[in-house]
């Protein structure tokens, strides 16, 4: 009983290439993308493209705007350029990064402040949620399915419970830093206008 705009269909992984090339799996996406928003009655498609491209930017962004509503975009790569063509297209702008083991907390906090100073909206997604699920999330070299330690939520048979990761509570203090600055952001622009 999830309502239709709550739910977020993800069909293809970080297409790349041209919209207009049938080997593409960028025109595989605007295809689907196009088959699933007739189908789908309500509910929203998001997609993760390849923007490395400027000049494909141009071209594809606009293309996959008509039937994706969400863009998600892997920031360490984004230019200034293409974030000016994400926001044309008038989309929700998400952006996602691929952590490595090594990667402090203080960088998890900063993920909502770049989402802010770029004009993005407050969701900044890691991957992965569950990297070391099974294992003990204070010790990184005992995972069961791999050994990463850069996951959100943790297992911990030892003790029955759920443990949250130092670097989600550090991703969960910069969605609120985003949030105060936004509030921040709203004040001024309230005190700004005249009255």
């Amino acid at each position: 009983q999830i309502p239709a705009e709550n739910i977020i269909l993800y069909p293809v992984d970080e297409p790349g290439g041209d919209v207009d090339d049938p080997k593409s799996s960028m025109h595989h996406a605007l295809n689907v993308g196009r088959v699933l928003k007739k189908a789908g009655a309500g509910i929203r498609l998001m997609i993760n493209p390849n923007v490395a491209d400027e000049k494909l930017a141009g071209k594809n962004l606009p293309a996959l705007a008509e039937s994706y509503d969400i863009f998600e975009f892997y920031f360490p790569h984004l230019k200034p350029k293409t974030i000016q063509l994400a926001k044309q297209t008038g989309k929700e702008l998400w952006s996602y990064y691929i952590p490595a083991k090594v990667t402090s907390p203080l960088a998890y906090r900063s993920m909502g402040i770049k989402n802010f100073q770029a004009g993005f909206s407050g969701v900044a997604a890691f991957w992965h949620l569950d990297s070391h699920a099974g294992g003990d999330g204070f010790n990184s070299q005992d995972g069961i399915r791999n050994r990463a330690d850069y996951g959100s939520i943790y297992a911990d048979h030892d003790m029955e419970t759920i443990l949250t990761s130092r670097r989600q509570e550090a991703h969960d203090l910069g969605r609120e830093d985003f949030r105060l600055a936004e509030y921040c952001r709203r004040l001024l622009k309230q005190r700004n206008e005249p009255q």
